[in-house]
């Protein structure tokens, strides 16, 4: 009866599908889940705090990540990055914030973003509470102009702490 046999196969395909797409799934979470942990694990050892006390900003990362559209990794990346800065926690979250989200607009990655802010806080000597204003004017300068945000980001970061002696 090929028609019995056809459905046998075809059922016996959908299942391998799902089966497979169902091992890929899970390989991504235990990935995942994996570069999480390195990513607090670091966070606790520039810190020096507990690996519990790093797990516990883990709510304020996805927090963060469903705000900007960014993942959690993503997230704790970007905040491991400025803890190894020296910042506080308060400070980290406040800076990740304005980087993911300049990332997320300007189509850059997370990495350039957390450069581009840094150079232009220091140079200008701005405290993390002002770094979504400098993202958010980089973003207007370069929808008013013909460049876009990275090219502003180099540009300024070539010229930042001169500008900022300068009195500009």
């Amino acid at each position: 009866n090929t028609g019995a046999m056809g459905k046998a196969f075809k059922s016996f395909s959908l299942y391998s599908i799902g089966l497979r797409m169902a091992r890929r799934a899970i390989t991504e979470v235990v990935s995942t889940v994996k570069e999480l942990d390195k990513q607090l694990t670091e966070q606790a050892m520039v810190t020096g705090r507990t690996r519990e006390e790093t797990y516990g900003l883990l709510k304020s990362y996805q927090d963060l990540a469903l705000q900007t559209g960014a993942t959690t990794k993503e997230v704790a990346g970007v905040a491991t990055e400025y803890m190894k800065q020296g910042k506080s926690t308060k400070d980290a979250l406040v800076l990740t914030e304005a980087a993911v989200s300049a990332a997320k607009v300007a189509g850059v990655s997370t990495a350039d973003s957390v450069n581009y802010l840094t150079t232009a806080l220091n140079g200008f000597q701005l405290e993390a509470d002002q770094a979504m204003l400098v993202s958010d004017k980089f973003a207007a300068i370069a929808a008013a102009s013909a460049s876009d945000y990275d090219e502003l980001a180099i540009a300024l970061s070539k010229v930042a702490s001169q500008a900022n002696l300068a009195g500009m």
